[in-house]
């Protein structure tokens, strides 16, 4: 009977699988007791990331690329509905580039380190992109060893329940973490509607526009403070909010003074945010940049109009700054992409070198030491 011939990759894998099982097996006791001990406790809402409201212009938003769909073998991901920020179309392609020329247990390590990261809730896209890359090298593993794969010493079968094991807890976090942020959407849409009952009532309240006044700015104050709500109702409760902050500036009549001195303050904070929008432009930390500006543009759209005059030029001065950091972090990542596919040209160059090495014949010692000479030197 032949020796069946295991892929070293496989192999590494399952060997991390044997040293890493007493940790699982210890994780879960302790975190069987932790559950016992908080059985009562009510799990911490995470704060609810600021919903965008609707700006009368259009605005250029890089738009993301969606992940490969995971084959069929792979465990099931969640639905996630939720606001992310929204990173550029060539970004997205850059993290799937840089999962290629990973193993299985780099793979497997890398999952590990995003579960128990501060921000891994933030990261689903990445965790769904590292599943379907380790899922996709362990089919084709498979499939070009058919012999181990069928063998009864199967070391696929460990290293798939292994990863399996950790996906099915992080699985379990983004659920709870989901439920949770649901809950804290659903209390903002209570809260959000108890506001615009009572804006309601000051618009149908017969009193002077100065009385009124500084009732109105604490409501929308509120409102900018109260977070997001549920994706199905954002537009519904938004709509009817702005139905009634411009029923207040027709129905109580406030002066053309105040009128004016409130879309001078919306001026004010607009030009803030274009010098700010400006200045990330400048910043050498494009990624950062990027964010940042996606920031900007959700704080934008808290304050309301400015005069009609001064609409356009406000708007096309924000709109210019933002162009030159899409335009900047498209080409940061358009190079890093260009540079990972030169190093995986020069990576598979050095593997049909250590390939041809490896079929000549060995007749001697002599030879296998020069040989094997040849090959550190390619590895260094």
């Amino acid at each position: 009977m032949s020796e069946t011939n295991i892929p070293e990759e496989v192999l590494a894998a399952a060997s991390d699988v044997e040293t890493k099982e007493s940790e699982i097996i210890e994780s879960a006791a302790v975190q069987a007791g932790v559950e016992a001990s908080s059985a009562e406790s009510a799990p911490a809402e995470p704060e609810a990331k600021t919903e965008p409201v609707a700006e009368p212009e259009a605005e250029p938003v890089a738009e993301p690329v969606e992940p490969e769909a995971a084959p069929a073998a792979e465990p099931e991901a969640e639905p996630v509905a939720e606001t992310e920020t929204e990173e550029p179309e060539a970004q997205a392609g850059e993290k799937a580039e840089s999962l290629a020329d990973k193993s299985l247990a780099e793979l497997s390590d890398m999952f590990r380190s995003l579960k128990e990261s501060a921000e891994s809730m933030m990261r689903s896209k990445e965790a769904e992109n590292i599943k379907s890359a380790f899922y996709k090298l362990l089919g084709k593993l498979k499939g070009e060893n058919p012999d181990v794969a069928n063998s009864l010493s199967n070391p696929f079968e460990a290293v798939e329940e292994n990863f399996k094991a950790v996906y099915a807890d992080y699985k379990k976090e983004r659920a709870e973490f989901n439920r949770q942020q649901e809950a804290k959407r659903e209390e903002n849409l209570l809260t959000k509607k108890a506001i615009i009952d009572e804006l309601k009532a000051l618009v149908e309240k017969d009193e002077d526009a100065s009385a009124s006044f500084p009732a109105f700015r604490e409501l929308q104050n509120r409102w900018r403070e109260a977070g997001s709500v549920p994706v199905n109702a954002y537009r519904d409760i938004n709509d009817t909010y702005q139905f009634y902050v411009e029923k207040f500036y027709d129905m109580v009549k406030i002066s053309r003074d105040l009128r004016d001195l409130d879309f001078q303050k919306n001026l004010e904070a607009k030009e803030k945010f274009c010098e700010a929008a400006e200045k990330l432009a400048e910043n050498e930390n494009v990624v950062n940049a990027f964010h940042e500006l996606q920031k900007l543009h959700e704080q934008w759209k808290e304050f309301g109009p400015v005069a009609k005059e001064k609409r356009d030029d406000i708007w096309n001065r924000f709109k210019a700054a933002t162009a030159v950091i899409n335009k900047r972090s498209q080409a940061h990542f358009e190079g890093q992409k260009e540079e990972q596919l030169a190093n995986l040209s020069a990576k598979q160059a050095l593997c049909e070198q250590v390939e041809e090495i490896a079929a000549k014949e060995i007749n001697s010692s002599s030879e296998w030491n020069e040989l094997s000479r040849k090959i550190q030197d390619l590895q260094e």
